[in-house]
């Protein structure tokens, strides 16, 4: 990475690399940064709930997933992942709101 310090793709991919090596630990800094580098992007800050969710840390992802779904309304697959993480705790009022506001939100705009 010492040619282009600042490349997304290079620290995506070697996210995954360290993840398929057994070493998690060694991929979080590297997902945080591409957070940084794309300025705080929904894109990459849900790649980094899903990290979460691969290591079994759903707090956490919960929390990343919620602030997207605050911060940026139109990314659909935080909200998604919300209603599914509530149907797999049996939390179906929570998941039946969440995805009725999808609903809600899809009829008024068509295009999500």
């Amino acid at each position: 990475m010492d040619a282009n310090p600042d490349s997304v793709d290079a620290r995506q991919v070697l996210a995954g690399f360290y993840i398929a090596q057994g070493a998690p630990h060694d991929a979080e800094p590297l997902y945080k940064d591409v957070i940084r580098l794309q300025k705080n992007s929904a894109e990459s800050r849900f790649s980094l709930a899903n990290f979460y969710l691969r290591q079994g840390r759903i707090d956490d992802a919960r929390k990343i997933d919620t602030e997207i779904s605050k911060d940026s309304t139109s990314f659909m697959p935080a909200r998604l992942q919300l209603a599914s993480l509530a149907l797999g705790e049996h939390k179906y009022d929570d998941a039946d709101k969440i995805l009725g506001q999808i609903l809600k939100d899809s009829r008024s705009n068509p295009r999500r």
